[in-house]
């Protein structure tokens, strides 16, 4: 086969009018679900004011934790220690009986 033949070929081909149909309906399909995955929802001001003030809450608590001493800490881990002790040996007598 020559070239000349291949390009007669060829441009039949594309001047078909179900191919030409065809490559359109693939066209705008892969648009439309291109579109679909870049959409993004856009966000009302409403929500994003209730997000700061989230934050203001958080920001304040954070700052309340600052202002605890070291003592206060550690006098705070100490009793979550005795308790759980106390606990473990609780369970541990209720098992022996």
């Amino acid at each position: 086969m020559s070239f000349i033949q291949i390009f007669l070929v060829v441009k039949q081909v594309f001047q078909n009018r179900d191919v030409i149909l065809i490559f359109v309906v693939v066209l705008l399909y892969l648009n439309f679900v291109f579109y679909i995955t870049r959409y993004k929802k856009s966000t009302f001001p409403c929500r994003q004011k209730k997000a700061k003030v989230k934050t203001i809450k958080s920001i304040s608590e954070n700052d309340d934790d600052k202002n605890k001493t070291d003592d206060d800490m550690i006098k705070n881990t100490s009793d979550d220690e005795q308790k759980t002790s106390k606990k473990a040996k609780s369970a541990s007598s209720d098992k022996k009986k």
